[in-house]
């Protein structure tokens, strides 16, 4: 596969449209896509992170229609408890290599959070799929897909770490994932939760 990587001029004020309400709640851990790299030899690292990693621009196949999947795992985290009474929040920025906002056919973005628990347990807590149809996608391809992942009461937890597989594909030269803030993810934790792993958002 042909990786490559372009900028998302949009991808900070995405961010900051996006971030600010989940902030001013003190029960919602925040973590960001991060990476090191995007392709070549140097490790990518790929990650969920209150910081953002080394890499801060956007990336994908330049081909499109194979679907990229990655899993993106926090640090290990003190037992988190998942609030039930609230949706996980995933914000996934996407767009074209040329910068045009130009796709050639249907875009699929799924997502799967899995938690570890303290028996090192892998429990699978929630997943969904949106696509976006092809007439949509020719003139944009620059999009952020949103999800609201509701969490069933016996999968609350606790948790001593997340890993959130992202799978982007179908549409050619589109599907390059921003991993420079405007992409992340909002946990809503319990009120018994004693730390919280909060965003930077410099």
């Amino acid at each position: 596969m042909h990786l490559g990587c372009r900028t998302f001029l949009v991808s900070a004020a995405v961010g900051l449209a996006l971030a600010p309400a989940a902030m001013a709640d003190d029960g919602v851990s925040d973590f960001y896509f991060a990476r090191d790299a995007c392709g070549g030899t140097d490790p990518q690292n790929i990650r969920l992170d209150t910081e953002l990693g080394a890499f801060t621009s956007g990336c994908g196949s330049l081909v499109g229609v194979t679907d990229a999947e990655d899993a993106m795992a926090t640090p290990t985290v003190p037992l988190t408890t998942l609030d039930t009474t609230r949706k996980i929040y995933v914000a996934v920025v996407t767009g074209d290599f040329s910068g045009a906002g130009i796709g050639l056919g249907a875009q699929h973005v799924d997502v799967a959070l899995t938690g570890k628990d303290a028996k090192n347990k892998v429990v699978t807590i929630a997943k969904d799929s949106h696509t976006k149809d092809a007439q949509s996608m020719v003139r944009g391809a620059d999009y952020t897909e949103e999800f609201e992942l509701p969490v069933k009461p016996d999968l609350k937890g606790p948790y001593k770490q997340f890993t959130l597989t992202l799978t982007v594909g179908g549409s050619q030269f589109a599907g390059y994932v921003d991993f420079g803030g405007g992409s992340f993810i909002e946990l809503p934790t319990a009120p018994t939760a004693t730390k919280k792993a909060r965003v930077n958002r410099r």
